[in-house]
């Protein structure tokens, strides 16, 4: 249903008129391995019916034997399953581990993922880096004397503040 094609005529479809030339391009590499008789599981994005789907295919082959010697493939047998739920789930489970929840800006995690790369980056191109490092003077006193609602505020002013000054290479 999600390709927009009805079941009943699946069965004898050439792929490419299945997923679309591109798509099939895409898979051609994965459909070879399994005609020559090794099965292939891969993940690719495709567009069904205006909408963006990410799929896990498992190329199975019929592989036809002698005894216990395979001798051809007659076919291979093509499963998918859609998988963009769980992408966009995991998506967004990334973008949590990443970002404050509160300011939207890169957290320590983050941090030190960006800042571990940009310093091989420098070696690699014998360039400098720069780190700066900021503080909410007297923040505490915020918090206790307006409550937490007005220092989260204060909070996201910051960081909006900051995220407006800063390149759009830089991470703040």
């Amino acid at each position: 249903a999600w390709l927009g094609l009805e079941p009943v005529r699946l069965p004898g479809m050439h792929l490419a008129e299945v997923l679309g030339k591109p798509a099939y391009d895409a898979a051609r590499p994965r459909l070879k391995q399994a005609f020559e008789g090794v099965g292939a599981t891969f993940e690719m994005p495709l567009q069904a019916q205006g909408r963006h789907r990410i799929l896990e295919w498992t190329f199975v082959p019929d592989v036809q034997a002698q005894g216990r010697v395979a001798v051809a493939v007659a076919g291979v047998y093509a499963l998918a399953h859609d998988m963009t739920r769980v992408k966009e789930a995991e998506s967004r489970l990334v973008q949590m581990a990443r970002f404050d929840s509160l300011t939207g800006i890169a957290n320590r995690r983050l941090f030190g993922e960006l800042l571990g790369q940009a310093l091989e980056r420098v070696r690699r191109q014998r360039q400098v880096l720069g780190v700066a490092y900021m503080d909410i003077d007297h923040f505490k006193a915020i918090n206790d004397t307006w409550g937490h609602g007005v220092g989260d505020e204060v909070l996201k002013e910051v960081a909006q503040r900051l995220a407006a000054c800063v390149r759009v290479t830089d991470t703040p």
